[in-house]
């Protein structure tokens, strides 16, 4: 698809039709035209409508090395048969140690050194920092890695089975009752876990834009 024009209004309209997340690439060339100017200022606005709830990227990537000589990852994807839910992955854990997922209001690379690994979500004055682990309800997302070293959900709060399927609301000792995941905010989530001899240590970071 191209658009050409010796003015600034070019203009070009892409629909995805596959059903899935696509990568689409945009290329602006100049010519000379009736322009002698060799340099032009331009401004390229892209803009998207449809669905695309939310989208993540890392932090602290790769994290310190396991007990496995691997680093632990964490990642985020949908929940299956969802458009609009968010739900976590961990592998290449520790087989057989316990974790669970952290959720914060900022991000810190490269992280405090606590234990084996750093906590790389922001420990700030003006931040927080809560633990998915509380037992009983959707707000748990203790699990313990399988001998592949993905993490398997033994709190029923993953459809899957492994990982964790992030709620609609986020809890912290600011908002006891959940607070609400609403559009045009950023939260960022680390696994913190145990390793063999008693330490533990932390996956990457994922922050998911909403």
């Amino acid at each position: 698809m191209v658009s050409d024009s010796f003015t600034d209004n070019e203009q070009v309209i892409y629909t995805n039709t596959t059903g899935r997340s696509i990568t689409v690439s945009v290329r602006v060339r100049f010519t000379n035209g009736s322009y002698q100017e060799k340099c032009i200022p331009y401004s390229l606005l892209v803009a998207g409508v449809g669905n695309c709830p939310w989208s993540s990227s890392t932090f602290c990537d790769p994290m310190d090395q396991n007990s496995t000589g691997q680093s632990t990852r964490l990642s985020a994807t949908l929940v299956p048969g969802t458009v609009d839910r968010v739900h976590f992955d961990a592998t290449q854990g520790p087989p057989s140690q316990f974790g669970y997922i952290l959720v914060g209001n900022g991000s810190s690379d490269p992280g405090l050194s606590l234990g084996q690994g750093r906590l790389c979500l922001s420990t700030s004055v003006t931040s927080f920092v809560y633990r998915f682990n509380l037992a009983g309800t959707r707000f748990n997302s203790l699990g313990r890695f399988q001998p592949d070293g993905t993490l398997g959900n033994i709190s029923g709060t993953s459809a899957t089975g492994s990982g964790y399927d992030l709620p609609t609301t986020l809890p912290s000792p600011f908002y006891p009752d959940g607070q609400l995941i609403l559009s045009g905010r950023s939260w960022y989530f680390q696994l913190w876990h145990r390793d063999v001899g008693g330490q533990s240590n932390f996956s990457n970071g994922v922050q998911v834009d909403f």
